[in-house]
């Protein structure tokens, strides 16, 4: 038995779904029981009432653990002495399990325009990494700054990368320092969900969500044995198993993965002189390459009918040698290596109104820098070791107000030591660290009315930060090492089923955006706090259409909002960098996703995205707006695929419009190629897969060290995987 889904619970539906306990319901004669749905959609009540009369059913539970489309339902035999007789609780007799069967039924609020779900069988095989996948989503673009490994980021409906927040498993990924996730760094095998909300966030997600989020989850959602391997270019391997079993009244699940490349790739070397071609050179890289492997175990218990326990454990480590052209001798490589661990424990507790739960979540990261001969800092060898703690507890309950409303609410706390994002400091001394204390709580009222969902929420974030350091930037200027902020954040969203094949959506939001610490104070040298920074707020409207007829999926969504102080570093004198509020910004645009079957034969996808933008400077009219030159407008990802048997060919075409490195000079200019990738898939022996896969690489990836350019080229993949 399940407690009610969540909304928008990371790594679940947003949606409301709830069947009582069985020891609420009373057999009656003439009937199998008298029993109370709430909150289910009318089409699947009415299946559940044809099942129920017709047969001899005493319970249909709804188990939240499968996709958001089916619903699993179990038959129980209620003996004729207890239906003969008065009515006596259902749950004096040991019921008999007969069978289990799938109703598929659509919900209202699942259809939102903004909400883009993968499951892991629409990318086994023909998606090498994380960054490869969440490109194909409409809303999301991908900076790349070298082949596997190297750093990349993610940005929705053109925000900024910082403002995107990273949840795996429920346990936030991004740091207090207020940087991006490096979606690279994520182990793309072990995941078996990815939820991006482009618009209005999950009540769960309690901090920065403006600029939208991305949920990952490694659990899946029916008992499994998942092994996989795949190589390709570049000594690229991988490896991984998933194990998934439910054992009387655990549900255990257990995955392995393993991926590693040498990134030996060909490069162009500028000599030094950006804006000269002749004294160019072409050379391979070394000590370039990255590891990663992963383990996670979770398990689900239900210890009684009214509770249940979760637990989750997981480790990562992380290896990534970074570059340098004067370094071939690989005793004297230069890597970064990072070990993340995280966990969470959860109890729930059914009650006659709704659930309660308490969890508490962890995560341990280290970080060890080694550059033997001083290649990124001058004076010698350095080694430098940091470790940074989170710990969050959170309480949280659903009450059913009525049969049409539920009520929500959340309290957390949090404890989080980081540092600075610049390991590379100018000094020996360890990298300044600092402390962060983080609560919020938060409500949401949702009513549903068969064809009209509503939500409101409002959650309201305390925030302080201290440091173990004094800023001493530009000038001398000393500032206090301690910071605290409130954050007010609400959201409204509106589902409207206007006809069966047809679904509308209206999502308001209006959120602040942290500030932080160094953005604040400043904590590297040439790198110049702000204390009188306002914190960033973003407002937003987005209008959505859903078409779902037969074998055609369309979804429609514009979007229009503005961005008001918005933080840019700024150079004040002799290279030193301050944070400043550089003004307001308003966007329009729109995305369009649409899947096309036919026949079960040819499949269509495609992905689009326009997003046009305005900056306003400071303290000025917008007659002065310009418009930022370093976001692409438009964005396209067409795929088709066809199946023959057990054959199955796919290839797809990604394209980017020209946006600037961030200079003014026409060398800067990016202007890149379409994306051309394709795949062969064959299924084999009932439960094999192979697949063969060709995919540009490095098209337009922009390295972090400024004279090195990787050349374009293709990778060549083999995949497999063995699914029991």
């Amino acid at each position: 038995m399940g407690r009610p889904t969540a909304p928008g619970e990371p790594g679940n539906p947003p949606e409301y779904f709830h069947v009582l306990e069985p020891s609420w319901y009373r057999v009656q004669k003439g009937f199998s029981f008298v029993f109370d749905v709430r909150l289910m959609p009318a089409a699947f009540v009415g299946m559940l009432l044809c099942r129920l009369l017709c047969g001899d059913v005493a319970l249909a539970a709804a188990d939240r653990s499968l996709a958001d489309e089916s619903v699993t339902v179990h038959k129980f035999v209620v003996p004729d002495s207890l239906t003969a007789g008065a009515s006596a609780p259902i749950d004096t007799v040991a019921p008999v399990e007969l069978e289990r069967m799938v109703v598929t039924a659509r919900r209202i609020a699942s259809n939102r325009s903004a909400v883009t779900r993968i499951n892991a069988e629409e990318i086994e095989g023909i998606f090498s990494d994380l960054p490869a996948v969440l490109e194909q989503v409409a809303g999301v673009t991908i900076r790349r700054t070298g082949g596997f490994g190297e750093y990349a980021n993610a940005s929705i409906r053109g925000g900024s990368p910082k403002q995107v927040q990273v949840y795996l498993d429920g346990i936030p990924l991004n740091t207090a320092a207020g940087g991006a996730v490096d979606l690279s760094k994520i182990s793309l095998g072990s995941l078996q969900e990815i939820t991006i909300y482009k618009g209005s966030a999950p009540l769960e997600i309690m901090g920065n969500t403006g600029g939208g989020v991305i949920c990952l989850s490694t659990k899946p959602t029916s008992d499994m044995v998942n092994a996989l391997f795949g190589f390709g270019s570049y000594g690229y391997s991988k490896a991984g198993v998933i194990v998934r079993k439910k054992s009387g009244e655990a549900i255990n699940h257990c995955a392995v993965d393993y991926t590693n490349a040498r990134n030996d790739y060909m490069f162009e070397h500028d000599n030094g002189t950006q804006y000269n071609k002749t004294d160019d050179t072409r050379e391979r890289k070394h000590n370039n390459a990255y590891s990663i492997v992963s383990a996670t175990y979770s398990n689900k218990w239900q210890t009684d009918p009214r509770n249940t326990l979760l637990s989750k454990v997981a480790y990562a480590k992380t290896n990534k040698e970074l570059f340098h052209k004067s370094l071939i001798d690989a005793l004297q490589k230069t890597d970064q290596t990072v070990d993340n661990a995280h966990g969470s424990l959860r109890w729930e507790r059914m009650c006659r109104a709704g659930y309660a739960g308490a969890q508490l979540k962890g995560r341990w990261e280290r970080r060890l820098f080694h550059d033997p001969l001083g290649s990124y800092y001058i004076g010698g060898e350095r080694k430098v070791e940091e470790q940074f703690p989170y710990a969050e507890f959170q309480i949280d309950g659903l009450w059913e107000v009525s049969n049409i409303v539920q009520a929500k609410a959340l309290v957390t706390a949090a404890y989080e030591r980081y540092g600075s994002e610049n390991i590379l400091c100018e000094t020996q001394e360890d990298p300044p660290e600092a402390n962060r204390l983080f609560g919020s709580t938060a409500i949401e009222l949702a009513a549903n009315w068969g064809k009209l969902f509503l939500a409101g929420r409002y959650n309201h974030v305390f925030s302080r930060d201290s440091a173990n350091f004094t800023p001493n930037h530009g000038g001398g200027i000393s500032l206090s090492k301690v910071y605290s902020g409130f954050y007010p954040n609400a959201n409204v969203d509106i589902v409207a089923s206007i006809a069966p094949w047809l679904t509308a959506d209206i999502a308001l939001r209006r959120e602040y955006l942290p500030i932080t610490l160094s953005e604040r104070y400043g904590w590297a040298n040439g790198y110049m706090g702000n204390p009188n920074l306002d914190p960033e707020c973003k407002t937003e409207i987005s209008v959505g259409l859903t078409v779902l007829n037969g074998d055609t999926k369309t979804a429609l969504a514009v979007f229009a909002g503005s961005t008001d102080d918005i933080i840019q570093l700024q150079v004040q004198s002799q290279n030193i960098l301050m944070a400043q509020n550089t003004g307001d910004q308003r966007y329009i645009g729109f995305e369009w996703d649409a899947h096309v079957y036919l026949f079960d034969l040819l499949a269509f996808d495609n992905h689009l995205t326009f997003i046009a933008k305005r900056t306003c400077p400071y303290e000025k009219t917008w007659d002065n707006a310009s418009t930022p030159l370093y976001h692409s407008p438009l964005e396209n990802d067409f795929r088709i695929n066809l199946s023959l048997g057990p054959f199955s060919i796919g290839h797809s075409v990604h394209y980017r419009s020209p946006y600037m490195k961030g200079y003014t000079k026409d060398n800067d200019l990016v202007n890149p190629m379409p994306i051309m990738n394709a795949y062969l898939s064959m299924k084999a022996f009932g439960p094999a897969t192979f697949t063969y896969r060709v995919e540009n690489y490095l098209n337009e990836s922009i390295e972090t060290m400024g004279h090195f350019a990787p050349l374009p080229g293709r990778m060549h993949f083999i995949a497999g995987q063995m699914r029991f």
